[in-house]
């Protein structure tokens, strides 16, 4: 079973590339290598120019969970959340 926070730290290294174009910002919460949980805050920036063009919060956890399996963690459970 990989480490779940080095495989998350590794992705959302990744995934912050991603969503630089809009701006966004992507911070690693949690993570409980116990039952392989990620929780992610995303910042979403909207792009008034190109709707498509954002990436949402469901895609960033799709993501992110496809990844996290790729990487070697079991069964994934993660939550992306708004900024408090």
């Amino acid at each position: 079973m990989a480490d779940t926070r080095e495989a998350a730290v590794a992705v959302l290294e990744q995934l912050q590339k991603m969503v630089d174009r809009d701006g966004g910002q992507l911070t690693l919460r949690e993570v409980d290598d116990t039952r392989s949980r990620v929780v992610v805050e995303y910042r979403l920036v909207e792009n008034p120019d190109c709707a498509t063009c954002t990436i949402s919060t469901d895609m960033i956890a799709s993501f992110l969970a496809e990844s996290l399996t790729a990487r070697g963690v079991t069964s994934p459970d993660v939550e992306v959340v708004n900024p408090e």
